[in-house]
């Protein structure tokens, strides 16, 4: 509680580092009252939450050694230990608007004067000063093969077009979001599952997807050294047995040895099979956090002409970003600032779905 009697926001502590405070502030988010005295607070909680956490519904907690009439909830106690397993299989879900210098429309103006389509014929028309709504998504990734390893990726996209911003800007966002005193609410994968369902929220699960993978490369890159060195340990081994078979110290008949050999080979290719699967990697993605940032952003409009077909794209340029943001491949989940457009309808295509734009191509999109 402050000193004017108002209820402390536990957003004011450093709940990542204190298991007191990650406590209380798992127990407000459920509707429980705390009040923080030093090293210990005092917690009301509704009947249906001290009931499922076997709690009092009156009790006073602490991080330290428990004691008389109170509740230890610091590191390896059962309680904080259920509180992490909770937070760790949902994520929160953040509007969150950033107060920052907006772009300048001439910034916004030069870079749109110098974008170009790779075979098409660009014309500045305007540029249009407002705000954008980017989609701010944290993951765990875990990969696992012989032993588990994982981390946390993030992404960020524009939510109606799904654009992608620079990394400078993505940075600034990750900063805000990680230092954002907003209010959130507990989400559960459902809902994230709703985002997905849409152009964006794809488009967004790629982008992680591809982040993930990268960051697993050194994993990826141990697994098939460990699998390497195993695999070539077992050859080894077999060869050396299947030597010692065809050099039996008493001679065999050809029927008797051949089943010997035969069983060598067998056990073999059993463990070399047991070998693969077991560094197998598999990489699986939890998301953490979606947060939808607004910021001042200036749009640039560009007309583009093909042939006889014409079309109008919006480029944004969000506040501190350095360059506009890449466009969406409509071919496929890629992003790019140097598209290609068909002939029918002017799809935007990236490098990977059109290497060479020359001549008359087939659209990934219309077909």
């Amino acid at each position: 509680m402050n000193r004017d009697g108002s209820l402390m926001s536990y957003t004011q502590l450093d709940s990542r580092s204190d298991p007191l405070a990650f406590t209380l502030d798992a127990l407000s988010a459920r509707g429980g009252l705390v009040e923080s005295q030093r090293d210990t607070a005092m917690a009301v909680l509704p009947t249906a939450v001290a009931r499922e956490l076997n709690l009092p519904e009156e009790c006073l907690l602490t991080a330290a050694s428990e004691g008389a009439g109170t509740i230890n909830c610091g590191l390896g106690t059962a309680l904080l230990d259920r509180l992490i397993e909770e937070a760790r299989s949902a994520f929160h879900v953040a509007r969150v608007s950033l107060d920052v210098t907006a772009p300048r429309p001439t910034r916004a103006r030069s870079l749109a004067e110098a974008f170009a389509v790779r075979n098409g014929v660009t014309q500045f028309l305007e540029v249009l000063p407002g705000t954008s709504e980017y989609l701010f998504v944290a993951a765990n990734w875990i990969a696992q093969a012989d032993d588990s390893f994982e981390g946390i990726v993030q992404a960020c996209v524009e939510s109606t077009t799904g654009s992608q911003p620079d990394i400078g800007f993505e940075s600034l966002v990750a900063s805000a979001v990680s230092g954002a005193q907003a209010a959130r609410d507990r989400s559960n994968p459902q809902s994230f599952a709703s985002q997905e369902s849409n152009v964006t929220g794809q488009r967004l699960a790629a982008l992680l997807e591809s982040r993930a993978s990268k960051a697993a490369a050194p994993v990826r890159a141990g697994v098939i050294r460990r699998h390497a060195r195993e695999y070539r340990q077992i050859t080894e081994y077999y060869a050396a047995m299947c030597a010692e078979v065809k050099k039996p110290r008493r001679k065999l008949d050809e029927q008797t040895l051949a089943a010997r050999l035969s069983a060598v080979l067998s056990d073999r290719d059993s463990k070399l099979r047991d070998l693969d699967q077991r560094f197998r990697l598999r990489i699986a993605l939890t998301p953490i956090a979606l947060v939808a940032v607004t910021v001042p952003s200036v749009t640039a409009r560009l007309q583009v002409r093909r042939r006889q077909a014409e079309r109008v794209l919006s480029l944004r340029l969000p506040a501190e970003a350095q360059n506009l943001d890449a466009l969406t491949c409509e071919g496929c989940l890629g992003f790019t600032h140097r598209p290609a457009v068909c002939d029918a309808r002017l799809h935007l295509l990236c490098e990977s779905c059109i290497p060479e734009a020359k001549g008359r191509f087939t659209c990934p999109a219309c077909t």
